[in-house]
Formats: C-alpha cells, structure tokens, sequence
C-alpha cells in the first residue's frame, strides 16, 4: 500500500508539474502574437532601423515626384539627397514614432475584431510634407491628393480569438497546476516534511525548468542570421518577448513556490501548537499528522 501510494504520489505531481510548466510555456506562445501596443513597437523598430529608413525615403521622393509638375520634379531632383535626409530625420521624431505607434495599434486592433475599421493616415503624411516644405517650398505643404490616406483594414477575429484562448488556456493549467499540487501532498503524501517537499518541488522544478529553456532559445536564436535588417528586427522581437514571457511566468511560479511552501509550514506549526496548547514548540516535520483526513487512505479506524 505504501508503495502504491508514492508512486501515486510522484505520478500525480508530475502531471501537475507538466500542467505548471504548460502554462508557462502557452502563455509564452501567445506573447508572441502580442499586444496592440507590442506589436506597435516591432513596427517602429522595423521602421527606425537604417536599410528600411532608407527604403522609406526613397519610395515617400519617388512617390512626391510622380504627383508633382515637371518644375517640381527637377528642384526634386537636384535636391533628393537633403529631401531623403529630411525623410529619414522627421522619421525619428518623437511625435512622428508615436502617431505611427498610434496607427499601428488601432489598424491592429481593428484587425483582431470582429468588425474590421480603418486608419486615416493623413495626419501621419502630413507630418512629413511640413517638413519637406520646410526644406523646399517648391514641395506643397499639402498635398493635392490625399484622397487614398484612409487604410481599411478587414477583420480576422479568428487570429484575435486564438490568442486569446492561449491566454484563457494558460491560466486553466495554471490554476489546475497548482490546486493539484497542494490536493496531492495534503491527501496523498502523510509526512509534514514530504508534504512540504512534494509541494516545493511540484511547483518549483517547472520554473527551473521554464528558464532553462528560455536561456537555450535565447542562445539557439542567436546564432540565426536573416538576410536583411527588418528580418533581424522582427526576429530579435519575437524572440524578446518569448524570452521574457518565460521569465516573468517562471518568477511568478517560484514566488507562489516560496509563499505556498512557507504558508503550508506556518499553518501546520499553528495547527500544531493548537494541538499541544504549548507556544513556541517547534513541529516535528518526519511525523505524519496528528488527525488524519478521513481521505487518508492509511488513517486507522477509530472504531
């Protein structure tokens, strides 16, 4: 009977153990998809890195100069290295990033409901005219076309909802984890010590385990080189928020680990010293309780 009730013992911590180290793990995957604001600040970084700053600039000239008359066209062209420059300098302003950051997040979350929406892009535009103006007065302050500056972006609630369930998943296992751990060493285990060790180790060793892997993901995608700059952006973001997912999740584990473990060791010296009706004795942790749960399966019959 005792062997049975260790083996028990250690089959049902190690499935409470998995379901610890699950959770962490979904909840991790589901950080990958990110929040509006997350998401945000990939695109901003993507933005501000030098290869796509350039490409920014180049594309926003040719694009004036296409709209622009034939005498505009030729200051453009005399003056396009000043006027990229111009580009690449209004990009990286603080008001320019955070009304691209706003953009992004509203076109995100329209695109992660159920009904879709739009992004006026006109303000953000007309940042970069002023400039240009600034610079040029040969380049409108306004554009004559900004008939195409509304972006309407179509709903994908699928994408919204599967990462919401990853969330809702994450927190069942959590729960479940850890309800099954402390059910385990109150009604499986009989020893004070091994109660408190059983518990320790049920929730602690998937926490350890948790930042094992986000060090090894860390240093695996280390050695993944993309072919081009915004790759390495979006890359090393990803994996960022993986990496700090799991170590958040794995801090949050061990801290319920230390307060589950220390409470469990107060309530059983309290019990203890309720018993006894002596303050101070100190519980002796190698002796099984003194009242056993009538779900203790090895209690002796009071009969």
């Amino acid at each position: 009977m005792i062997i049975f009730r260790r083996v028990g013992a250690v089959v049902l911590a190690a499935v409470c153990a998995l379901l610890l180290f699950s959770s962490g793990i979904v909840h991790a995957l589901g950080s990958v998809g990110g929040s509006s604001g997350q998401v945000a600040s990939t695109v901003v970084a993507i933005a501000s890195s030098p290869s796509v700053e350039k490409a920014i600039s180049v594309a926003a000239i040719n694009d004036i100069s296409q709209r622009s008359s034939p005498s505009v066209q030729a200051v453009i062209a005399k003056e396009r290295p000043v006027l990229q420059a111009d580009i690449v300098r209004t990009l990286n302003t603080a008001s320019t990033q955070a009304l691209l950051r706003s953009d992004v997040q509203q076109g995100y979350n329209a695109f992660t409901s159920s009904s879709g929406g739009s992004v006026n892009l006109r303000p953000l535009i007309l940042l970069f005219t002023t400039s240009l103006h600034k610079t040029t007065p040969a380049i409108p302050l306004i554009p004559v076309d900004l008939s195409n500056t509304v972006v309407h972006v179509k709903a994908h609630k699928s994408f919204g909802s599967a990462l919401h369930s990853l969330n809702l998943m994450a927190w069942i296992e959590l729960v479940l984890g850890l309800i099954g751990a402390v059910l385990v060493a109150r009604f499986v285990v009989r020893r004070h010590r091994n109660q408190l060790t059983l518990l320790g180790v049920t929730i602690g060793a998937p926490a350890v385990v948790i930042l094992v892997v986000a060090t090894v993901t860390n240093h695996l995608t280390r050695r993944i080189h993309p072919g081009n700059q915004s790759g390495r952006v979006i890359l090393s973001n990803l994996v960022y928020r993986f990496d700090s997912s799991l170590r958040v999740d794995a801090l949050v584990l061990l801290i319920i680990d230390v307060v589950a473990v220390g409470g469990w060791y107060l309530l059983l010296r309290w019990q203890h010293q309720r018993a006894t009706g002596r303050g101070g004795s100190e519980i002796d942790l190698a002796s099984p309780p003194a009242h056993p749960s009538p779900l203790d399966p090895d209690a002796e019959p009071t009969g």
